[in-house]
């Protein structure tokens, strides 16, 4: 997708690349990443380099890397479980574990 992106869009302006890189490639590789996050570095390295390969300057253009934005959702969904904000609970779980 990020490929297509460079290759089918017109315009080079970088902020409209950037748009449409958070708008159409980084929501797939955040998809439930609350479920199945990353912890071998191989496979968080194979998943960062698709945003490196498209930006090459992420510093200067101030997108936070996936790993970080992953536990970050990772942690809204822990508070929210919690504190009983969404349906699924330690006590539902827990239940269902055994």
């Amino acid at each position: 997708m990020a490929n297509l992106i460079l290759k089918y869009f017109l315009s080079r302006d970088i902020n409209s690349l950037v748009r449409a890189f958070t708008t159409y490639v980084r929501p797939r590789l955040e998809y439930c990443s609350v479920v199945w996050n990353l912890v071998l570095q191989k496979d968080i390295g194979n998943l960062e380099k698709v945003q490196r390969k498209f930006t090459k300057r992420l510093a200067r253009l101030q997108l936070e890397n996936l790993e970080l934005r992953r536990q970050l959702f990772d942690l809204l969904f822990t508070y929210l479980s919690l504190n009983i904000l969404i349906g699924c609970t330690i006590n539902s779980l827990d239940n269902k574990i055994h």
